[in-house]
């Protein structure tokens, strides 16, 4: 992690993760994912705007912003990258406060329905349908 960031945004990007894998997990047609996934990240895109606008002080601390797209695999599953941009507005090494922070995390489903989590520390879920 970076100075400045940390459990706050590892915890966050878990958080969302096991919120599409709930959502998504059981869903094989990639269209019907990208179509959601693209209608949270509309809502999630609306609430942070709402953030950059407000002042220092009215706005949380610590927020994040995020994207996703999903690719099939073939013959079956799907991969969606997400990308997180971690805002944190009283960074103490930013003279004016604002800082942020990008990772990248991939959720991989396989034809026999495990899914992993790539590009975090920990693994947050595998399946066990082998």
């Amino acid at each position: 992690m970076i100075i400045g960031f940390g459990i706050i945004e590892q915890e966050k990007e878990n958080s969302i993760i096991r919120e599409l894998i709930e959502k998504f997990g059981d869903i094989d047609d990639t269209d019907t994912i990208e179509k959601e996934l693209q209608k949270i990240i509309k809502e999630n895109q609306a609430q942070t705007k709402k953030y950059d606008e407000m002042s220092q002080e009215e706005a949380p601390s610590r927020y994040t912003r995020f994207f996703g797209i999903v690719f099939p695999v073939q013959p079956a599953g799907w991969i969606i990258r997400i990308n997180f941009h971690h805002i944190n507005r009283r960074h103490a090494l930013s003279p004016d406060g604002w800082a942020a922070m990008i990772n990248e995390r991939l959720i991989f489903k396989d034809f026999l329905g495990n899914i992993e989590i790539l590009g975090a520390t920990e693994k947050i879920i595998k399946g066990d349908k082998q």
